[in-house]
């Protein structure tokens, strides 16, 4: 008999088994059930089960698609929390304003970066806007109703988001549940060429308010344009932008970049770049320019 012969007659081993209240789990997913139990408790990120001391990355050949997944999503959500704590170590005051809030993950993030920062003491006025359409497709406006109507059946980008139609209730229990500063949230729905009106500034300015942190996520470079031209006289002299696409839309950034000169020329600010958020976002802090300093 060869040796394949001899293998194929040898017993199958059954996987070993265990059982956890009740359900049947094979010893491999068990190890990794208990690993990632394991990293919670002790507080490593999907990331940090990867890095080497020597912070190298160590080989993910044995990792699963779900776990490359989690570290992937991670990354990215990090990155993001990053954002949000990087504002407001340096708060001169404001709003903050978010421009595509679906899930109000980054939104939460930023209600959490201002009480880390023992900021609602020193600036008990600020509030916190959240503008999308969740989930509500509706416009008062006819001819921007057809076109947002034709915009969907393109993209499918409104009905992918919220498949259930309108979700602001599930939105406000989210405010309620996080338990931040619920009576200072305010979510904005319809669409940005309905909410970012100039009845909206012009009621907003006569209150005295600026933004102090714009956070625009809107996906499309047009949305961008119907943002920029909202905040532009809006904008606190020492304030944040933050843009989840500037480094992967073209048109987002070149609207930046006019939006940039505008706001120099015309108002004397500047926008100095922070920090990346991965590969995609970009924030920046305004600050009023300096002149008649000169290096000698």
């Amino acid at each position: 008999m060869d040796v394949a012969e001899r293998g194929a007659c040898r017993p199958r081993i059954a996987e070993p088994m265990v059982r956890i209240q009740g359900e049947a789990i094979n010893a491999k997913d068990f190890g990794a059930r208990l690993a990632n139990r394991l990293n919670h408790l002790i507080g490593l990120t999907p990331v940090d089960r990867v890095v080497h001391p020597h912070a190298v990355l160590q080989s993910t050949a044995g990792l699963s698609d779900n776990q490359l997944r989690a570290i992937r999503s991670y990354f990215q959500h990090r990155e993001k929390i990053d954002v949000s704590l990087s504002a407001t170590t340096s708060w001169y005051g404001g709003d903050y304003m978010e421009f595509g809030a679906c899930d109000l993950h980054t939104f939460r993030n930023m209600l959490s970066a201002f009480h880390i920062a023992a900021l609602p003491e020193r600036f008990p006025d600020t509030r916190f806007y959240a503008f999308d359409v969740f989930g509500k497709l509706d416009s008062p406006n006819a001819e921007w109703q057809a076109e947002m109507s034709r915009f969907d059946e393109r993209t499918g980008y409104f009905k992918n988001q919220f498949p259930n139609g309108d979700d602001l209730p599930r939105h406000q229990a989210m405010i309620e549940q996080h338990g931040l500063f619920v009576d200072r949230c305010h979510l904005v729905q319809g669409f940005f060429e309905d909410t970012l009106s100039d009845e909206r500034k012009a009621a907003y300015r006569a209150e005295g308010r600026e933004i102090g942190f714009a956070f625009i996520d809107c996906n499309f470079e047009e949305f961008y344009l119907t943002v920029f031209k909202f905040i532009f006289d809006l904008m606190a002299p020492n304030s944040y932008i933050y843009m989840d696409e500037y480094f992967q839309s073209s048109g987002a950034a070149h609207y930046f970049d006019q939006f940039r000169d505008r706001l120099r020329d015309e108002r004397g600010i500047e926008c100095m770049y922070i920090r990346s958020a991965g590969g995609f976002g970009g924030l920046f802090r305004l600050r009023p320019v300096r002149t008649g300093l000169n290096f000698r």
